[in-house]
């Protein structure tokens, strides 16, 4: 039994930068402040985030908002029934703002994409964006 527990210890005490990407966009905590005059969103990061953001690669589906034949930015999700303008009942669910280094085409929109980029906080009190990719290109499917 020793040794299972001395392979689970590593897992058990897994820095915050050992979360999934997702995860990490999920893990900022939210909270409004202030009244209509003064409102604000304060963000509370997890503890390393910043651990891999210089070279931080996510896979989700790309929401294209602007009807053009190369983009140079889209929303990821980390499911298409996550589309923050599709309608339906799912809810607002995690979403991640990614700027490319180049304009892109995305062919079919409803297959994951993976890229990869610079991943930097959103300190804007006046949104609930935590995070954008910048620098970002797509690694699959392949351009």
């Amino acid at each position: 039994m020793r040794p299972l527990l001395l392979l689970l210890l590593p897992l058990l005490a897994a820095p915050a930068w050992a979360l999934s990407p997702w995860e990490v966009i999920e893990g900022v905590e939210l909270r409004e402040t202030g009244g209509d005059d003064d409102w604000a969103v304060e963000k509370t990061y997890p503890d390393g985030w910043a651990e891999g953001a210089e070279s931080f690669v996510i896979e989700g589906y790309a929401v294209v908002y602007a009807a053009q034949a190369v983009l140079t930015d889209v929303l990821l999700v980390p499911d298409a029934s996550q589309c923050p303008f599709c309608g339906g009942d799912q809810g607002y669910g995690p979403t991640l703002e990614v700027v490319f280094d180049r304009p892109v085409t995305i062919e079919v929109p409803e297959e994951p994409i993976l890229v990869q980029g610079r991943l930097e906080a959103v300190d804007d009190p006046r949104t609930y964006q935590a995070f954008r990719l910048v620098d970002a290109r797509r690694l699959r499917p392949d351009l």
